[in-house]
């Protein structure tokens, strides 16, 4: 029987105009004197707490979602589009007076990835003590996401990050944690991100960041991957090399730094370009996974795959990174291998793809792995870099 999750973090209310004739190049959209006639507008849930813990629930996992919302109309609003897009699962929303909710207005297109304008509101003010031990009672898995869009708690160095992951240590519960990208010029953005990650690695079991967010983080002048150049924050200092050697030393040297400073398991998603993971070496981090730990360490210990995506046509990129996290850990909530957990992250992040939402009408995991097993075709052949075969 699968495991329990709980999904912590970043909510938010996102409204995503439809236009009707959606521009190919999205600086078209900031053209002074242009018209954009919009066809009708999706207001959705966003963020990790909704997109990953949301999926989980379609994919028959038993999970509570906890976040904060407003005692607001987008607080209701968000909250009625939970219970009805995701009436499986629990909600643990705390309603805080005198805050906003969270909320982004989202422009997105077939033709470009999407642009957001973003409200953090009351995940500013999100703290450890926002997941109760009656929320960790129970639960196997705790998947934390966003930190960069949630000011308390990458504040301090992470101290309340460290607080709620070594909380859910304690109790015996797998960690998961998911990041996002920190703006230039925001607060987050001059976050000291590499001393930040390396108090929270040791108590992270599931690393699952992208690689152009992660090495964004790394690059700055105390980072690994950095220099004083890289100081002033521009995005090129992260992007990820177009070369495939590049981005295989990319994707090597970024995950053996997460690995080294204590994580058991990364995974780096590289967009179109699919699924990289790798393991420790350590049995010993392995078995101490928590609840979701393998029967057998030596199964998990010393992978590396890079699987490459399923073929779909895009409709919408919005939650696709989310998703791709909930098929890997529904799979590990079930006991997957490390291989079959990979193969079900990209098939699940490329049925979200397939639609712009990524509530709208996931499939459920009967559904996904037939799919898999019918013969999806994939956009090239996967990989087993280091360990056995998949």
């Amino acid at each position: 029987m699968a495991k329990r999750a709980i999904v912590a973090g970043h909510l938010c209310l996102d409204i995503i105009p439809l236009f009707e004739n959606p521009p190919s190049d999205p600086a078209e959209l900031f053209s002074p004197g242009h018209l954009f006639s919009i066809e009708s507008t999706l207001y959705s849930t966003g963020g990790a707490v909704a997109n990953t813990g949301g999926a989980l629930g379609d994919f028959g996992i038993e999970t509570t979602l906890v976040g904060r919302v407003g005692e607001d109309g987008f607080g209701a609003e968000l909250e009625r589009i939970l219970r009805r897009n995701h009436p499986g699962v629990a909600l643990e929303l705390k309603k805080v007076s005198g805050e906003g909710t969270s909320y982004s207005i989202i422009l997105t297109s077939p033709q470009f990835d999407r642009i957001f304008f973003h409200s953090s509101g009351v995940n500013d003010s999100f703290t450890s003590l926002d997941v109760t031990d009656s929320d960790l009672s129970g639960g196997d898995l705790l998947h934390f996401g966003y930190p960069p869009a949630m000011r308390a708690t990458y504040e301090n160095d992470g101290e309340e990050l460290v607080r709620l992951l070594s909380r859910a240590k304690r109790a015996g519960l797998t960690t998961s944690l998911d990041l996002s990208y920190p703006q230039s010029g925001s607060r987050a953005a001059g976050v000291d991100w590499p001393k930040l990650l390396e108090r929270v690695l040791p108590h992270v079991d599931l690393f699952l960041p992208g690689l152009e967010e992660l090495r964004f983080m790394l690059a700055g002048p105390t980072g690994p991957f950095g220099g004083a150049e890289a100081a002033g924050g521009e995005r090129v200092a992260g992007e990820v090399a177009g070369d495939s050697k590049d981005l295989l030393k990319q994707l090597r040297e970024t995950a053996g730094w997460a690995l080294s400073k204590g994580c058991a398991v990364c995974v780096l998603k590289i967009g179109a370009e699919g699924l990289y993971a790798r393991t420790t070496e350590d049995l010993t981090r392995i078995t101490a996974l928590g609840a979701c730990a393998p029967k057998g360490p030596k199964d998990w210990a010393s992978k590396e795959l890079l699987e490459p995506c399923f073929a779909v046509e895009a409709a919408g990129t919005t939650g696709a990174g989310d998703v791709t996290i909930a098929g890997f850990l529904a799979a590990v909530l079930r006991g997957s291998s490390i291989e079959d957990a990979t193969l079900m992250a990209l098939a699940a992040g490329a049925s979200c793809v397939e639609r712009v939402d990524a509530a709208a009408g996931l499939p459920s995991w009967e559904e996904l792995t037939e799919r898999v097993a019918s013969g999806w075709r994939r956009r090239a052949t996967g990989t087993t870099l280091h360990g056995e075969g998949c």
